[in-house]
């Protein structure tokens, strides 16, 4: 099946090129729609088994993995839903700014929420189901450009998914030696860098990773001619923007030096000649910088020249990339495996155009860049390099998957000297490679998901549930009281979730995006500890401007003074154990 096909080509395509995005014989398209159904089952246990087995005393809201990030996305899609405008708020701090346009996605779930009278959350579940079932449909897609043989194509799925690096084997070869810590985490959270977590993180990520390696099938067939694929390619590139910008200057950058790259490699003579020999990669590269400009720049100026967005979601957000020794380590087999499938496509360049199992090599070089690009842009001096990293192990996969058939030939004659027969031979060898790929690449996958499973049913090793329920129902009354000038003070936790839960705002609710956390922190706990005196309290609600105080399960962990009390303010909203006071000047 060709997903894909222009009916006329632009130009005449090289050797080995193919204007179709992707084929797909009946049997892939079988296999793809089952592993995907199966994989899907899979990413929704660990919400089915929170329903059945979590903790009843407690709430969970929202995602499994950056869990704590949902109300920020909560926040967005109420303020959409009761704003007539696309420009929102910050709702984890209480300093006065101007709306931007942020997040639209789930602004846009608001909107659909408004319109249509159907609860957010039932909406967002939607959105994140279709986000998953796009990507597992999308890494395949990636994969199948660039390689042609079905197996080999399974198996670069299977790496780009399920690969998660080898961490937690690290961590306990560390913890058994006695090295003192510099403690090495045994999980790395970011999902730019591991794809696995993916699946349990917020939908834009989803989307924004899926439209990520969508890009490159796309622009890599119409450069070989095909129409279809270039409007593709523009929409993609604006909905990648829209959803996660992060991803854009990488892709931009990549396609931009890609085209250069044929430009100067163009086998004609002369500065004309050349731009027509290379014209379909310099269109294809200008028509995703159109399609992606506007957003980078809108992006660049808000979130680095405005003083307060450039604060609360720039500078102190910070998502460092690994330490270049610990890529490796994050990466796992495909970081073994990718020099084996690059060795393979240079050496079968030198006979043939093409080899038997990879696409075109414009196609290959295109990949190519792409990976030295996602490099390159993950070491630059910027609080978030690590956002940089998306498709970083989708596209070694793919030079991994082609090393393959390698790794099994050279297994294969080592076999030829430990056993004596054919199929003693061939048994030896589908051990020597099938065992340490399974072990090496994927037991971290299943550590992962078995804590994540774990977590849904206990709350541990990862906290996915943040406040007692009787705080939770208590939030969900002063939603329905509060206006967008009201103000909450709460725990950290507390507020984190309140964040999504008031049409206003919270003083301290997200590490990410919260300016001057720390010490506004400080006060808080401060002020449940009883540290503060009556007066010292009163300043801190004025200079935050607050309305209400909460005191529940997650403030008492702090500290046992009541501020409400403290202050002598009637008790407003109580909900078992957790109470709400209004503050009065």
């Amino acid at each position: 099946m060709t997903i894909s096909a222009a009916d006329r080509p632009l130009e005449q395509s090289p050797p080995g090129s193919s204007t179709g995005i992707v084929s797909l014989s009946s049997v892939e398209r079988a296999w793809l729609v089952v592993t995907t159904l199966v994989l899907y089952v899979l990413f929704v246990l660990p919400a089915t088994m929170a329903q059945l087995a979590g903790p009843v005393d407690r709430v969970h809201v929202g995602t499994y993995w950056f869990a704590g990030d949902f109300g920020v996305y909560a926040a967005a899609m109420r303020e959409g839903m009761t704003s007539p405008s696309w420009l929102i708020h910050n709702h984890a701090t209480a300093e006065l700014h101007n709306p931007v346009l942020i997040f639209p996605l789930y602004v846009a779930i608001g909107k659909v929420a408004a319109a249509t009278g159907l609860p957010i959350m039932v909406l967002y579940a939607l959105v994140e189901g279709l986000g998953r079932l796009l990507l597992l449909v999308s890494v395949y897609v990636f994969v199948a450009r660039f390689i042609t043989r079905p197996g080999l194509r399974r198996l670069a799925f299977a790496l780009a998914i399920l690969t998660a690096g080898v961490r937690p084997w690290l961590a306990i070869v560390q913890k058994l030696s006695g090295v003192p810590d510099e403690q090495v985490n045994a999980i790395n959270p970011g999902v730019e860098i591991m794809p696995f977590g993916t699946f349990w993180a917020a939908p834009h990520i989803a989307i924004g990773v899926a439209t990520t390696l969508l890009a490159l099938p796309f622009a890599s067939a119409a450069a070989a001619g095909n129409r279809r694929a270039l409007l593709a390619l523009a929409v993609d590139v604006m909905v990648l923007g829209l959803v996660h910008p992060f991803n854009l200057p990488v892709l931009l950058a990549a396609l931009g030096v890609y085209a250069l790259l044929r430009l100067i490699e163009a086998p004609v003579p002369g500065i004309v000649a050349r731009i027509r020999a290379a014209a379909m990669p310099i269109l294809v590269a200008g028509v995703a910088a159109v399609a992606g400009s506007p957003l980078v720049i809108y992006n660049a100026l808000t979130f680095a020249s405005d003083p307060f967005w450039s604060t609360s979601y720039g500078a102190q957000n910070t998502m460092f990339s690994p330490a270049p020794i610990l890529l490796p380590i994050d990466c796992g087999i495909v970081v073994l495996l990718a020099p084996v499938g690059l060795f393979a496509l240079w050496r079968a360049r030198r006979t043939t155009p093409t080899s038997s199992d990879a696409a075109n090599m414009n196609d290959i070089a295109l990949l190519i860049v792409f990976v030295a690009v996602i490099v390159a842009f993950m070491y630059i001096p910027v609080p978030y390099q690590r956002r940089f990293a998306v498709g970083f192990i989708p596209a070694l996969a793919v030079f991994a998957a082609l090393g393959w058939p390698l790794v099994q030939s050279g297994a294969l004659r080592l076999a030829g000297r430990l056993s004596g027969s054919e199929a003693g031979q061939r048994r030896a060898a589908r051990r020597l490679t099938a065992y340490p790929l399974i072990f090496v690449g994927f037991t971290t996958t299943f550590f992962i998901y078995l804590s994540v499973v774990l977590s849904a049913m206990n709350n541990a090793p990862i906290a996915v549930y943040f406040v007692d329920r009787d705080t939770y129902e208590l939030g969900e009354q002063l939603a329905a009281r509060t206006g967008t000038d009201d103000v909450v003070l709460a725990a950290y936790d507390t507020a984190n979730v309140f964040m999504g839960l008031l049409p206003g705002r919270v003083v301290a609710g997200n590490a990410g995006v919260t300016p001057n956390l720390r010490p506004k922190l400080d006060k808080i706990e401060a002020m449940y500890r009883g540290e503060l005196s009556a007066e010292e309290t009163r300043d801190f609600l004025r200079a935050n401007r607050v309305t209400y105080i909460v005191v529940g399960g997650e403030e008492r962990k702090i500290g046992s003074n009541d501020p409400g009390v403290q202050l002598g303010l009637p008790p407003t909203l109580r909900q078992g154990a957790s109470v709400a006071y209004r503050v009065t000047s």
